[in-house]
């Protein structure tokens, strides 16, 4: 079995460091906003806050259309958009180090200056509309509910994360050209797997992307009628039949325990904690008189709701994380269990973190485990299962 490029790995376990220390800068300014609230003169009852949301005032009081009660759409926008680019102002030339200088200061692969920059663009510009969108929504449920905003908006990104799952197939079909794959050895050997899981699909495809070179990996994608195998052609250009049976046990192992939808409902759960307090600390904020906010669906406490959003992030992913990697032990076990290939899973995995340049050491931060603690646990598993 091959060896993980231990130069490589030393070289990219730098990079994350330096890399993890540059993106809690950008919890800077958020740390700001949120520490401006304390800024109170108690001689004067005069606040900055305070001062700042009655000039915010009476700039919006030409777009007070309000199509439902309460609700003020265009200064919402106006708000957030403004939240927005002051953060990409700090965040576009640090990431543009991070992506690029950073990279070639480690020797890591990366792109030219332009691509870095257009690629940090339409990502960030994706980003910005879908929390427009979010942020409208937000405050129409405070219009609507009140206090109780928390509720609706837990329930709607609940909705949004089970569209995604079941339409996924569809635009992964968008993305990349798919062709069935032909009859032949793997075919057979993945639909006896199946056959022994009492589990299907709606087909097995071949994943390829023209111009562009795809890293290698396979997946099983949607549920129930839109489940569907999908294999990159450069892993079966680079990886064994093993290893590619293994790999697909792995993801099989999630659809027959459902950790699609136990991981939808553990978000759910997380977020709705995590709202509560948003929704109780939004709450005690507006009702203080001296910074001067119009109730809950006040234009002006969208930096302060964008940054508890922010902080409430942190938290759900660092457990959502933390839950994910435990179901990821569990397929594997499942995959070693049903397949018996260890050492093509141990192979796998080190082909993996060579090509596609995964971190081979811990990382708290990842939905994965480091490959290095799934190389440990399958051996532990092998030899309690000897």
């Amino acid at each position: 079995m091959q060896q993980i490029n231990v130069e490589r790995q030393q070289r990219l376990r730098a990079y994350r460091a330096a890399r993890s220390t540059l993106v809690r800068l950008l919890g800077l300014p958020f740390a700001i906003l949120l520490g401006s609230l304390v800024c109170i003169d108690p001689v004067h009852s005069i606040s900055l806050i305070g001062l700042v949301a009655s000039l915010w005032h009476r700039c919006m009081a030409l777009f007070a259309w309000q199509p439902i009660s309460n609700w003020y759409p265009v200064p919402v926008l106006l708000s957030y958009l403004l939240c927005m680019f002051c953060l990409e102002i700090i965040y576009l030339p640090l990431y543009c180090y991070i992506d690029y200088g950073l990279k070639r200061y480690h020797r890591i692969p990366t792109f030219s200056l332009r691509t870095c920059i257009w690629r940090h663009c339409r990502a960030q510009g994706r980003l910005v509309v879908k929390w427009a969108v979010l942020v409208q929504v937000i405050y129409v449920l405070c219009a609507e509910l009140q206090e109780w905003w928390w509720c609706g908006f837990v329930c709607f990104q609940l909705l949004l994360d089970i569209c995604w799952e079941q339409y996924k197939p569809h635009i992964l079909a968008r993305a990349y050209t798919l062709t069935p794959l032909a009859d032949g050895e793997l075919k057979q050997r993945l639909q006896l797997l199946m056959r022994r899981l009492s589990t299907s699909v709606r087909g097995i495809y071949i994943l390829k992307k023209p111009g562009v070179k795809v890293a290698p990996n396979a997946f099983v994608i949607g549920w129930g009628w839109t489940r569907r195998i999908g294999i990159v052609h450069t892993m079966l250009e680079r990886f064994s039949l093993d290893e590619i049976e293994v790999i697909l046990a792995h993801e099989l192992a999630h659809h027959i325990h459902f950790d699609i939808w136990r991981r939808i409902l553990a978000r759910a759960g997380v977020r709705t904690i995590a709202y509560y307090l948003i929704a109780m600390l939004m709450l005690g904020l507006v009702d203080i008189p001296i910074y001067l906010f119009d109730g809950l669906s006040d234009s002006a406490t969208v930096p302060f709701i964008l940054s508890l959003f922010v902080l409430s992030w942190l938290l759900t992913t660092t457990i959502i994380n933390s839950y994910s990697r435990t179901m990821e032990y569990r397929a594997d076990e499942f995959a070693l269990r049903t397949t018996g290939l260890h050492m093509a899973f141990k192979s796998a995995m080190v082909r993996l973190a060579n090509i596609n340049e995964i971190l081979a050491h811990e990382d708290s931060n990842s939905s994965h485990p480091s490959i290095v603690s799934r190389i440990r646990h399958a051996e532990e598993f092998a030899a309690r299962h000897a």
